[in-house]
């Protein structure tokens, strides 16, 4: 989860592709999944245009994960400062909320080159704290920011657990993963 542009959906792919997977789902509604390959999901999906979709993403990981467990991995909506005019974008972002409240985790990207943090990400922060579920930041864009960037996020953030990585060229996926499997393992 995160605001808009910051990388979620390339990520999301490109790390599904790490994994070893190489379907994804797409959700458009309750009675509407479709199965997309990795690649033709990256053509359609990615894009530098805001809200270029907003339908569920899901990945499910199965084989050599901790305890045998089964891994999925959604992504959702990009979360916007205020209300949205467009009823379908409310609607998007109120089902990508609704998700922060049954995760085992939470996985909040952000663009590791913002030199400050925006009220919405703050407020997520603040909301990761209450939930249940583990809270997970990760900076992204690492392959475009600067040290002094990617120190302030892990400095602001300081109460969680912040990796730097990049969705582009994969650099940081082992740590990424590393973390999501010892998640697995501490739940059991």
């Amino acid at each position: 989860m995160g605001r808009p542009n910051v990388g979620k959906t390339l990520l999301l792919l490109n790390f599904a592709a790490y994994l070893g997977v190489s379907e994804v789902y797409r959700r458009r509604d309750l009675h509407d999944e479709t199965v997309m390959s990795v690649d033709a999901a990256r053509s359609e999906l990615v894009s530098r245009v805001a809200l270029k979709h907003l339908d569920g993403l899901t990945v499910r990981v199965n084989g050599k994960l901790p305890r045998g467990r089964a891994l999925t991995l959604t992504d959702g909506v990009g979360l916007f400062e205020g209300v949205h005019p467009e009823v379908k974008v409310r609607h998007a972002m109120a089902e990508t909320l609704e998700r922060l409240f049954v995760a085992e985790m939470i996985v909040h990207v952000m663009d590791s080159r913002m030199a400050s943090v925006a009220p919405m990400d703050e407020q997520l922060a603040a909301l990761g704290g209450t939930l249940p579920g583990a809270w997970l930041v990760v900076a992204n864009k690492a392959d475009l920011a600067s040290d002094a960037a990617s120190r302030n996020l892990r400095g602001h953030f300081a109460n969680y657990p912040v990796l730097t990585l990049s969705a582009v060229t994969r650099r940081g996926f082992r740590r990424l993963k590393d973390h999501l499997f010892e998640h697995m393992e501490r739940l059991g």
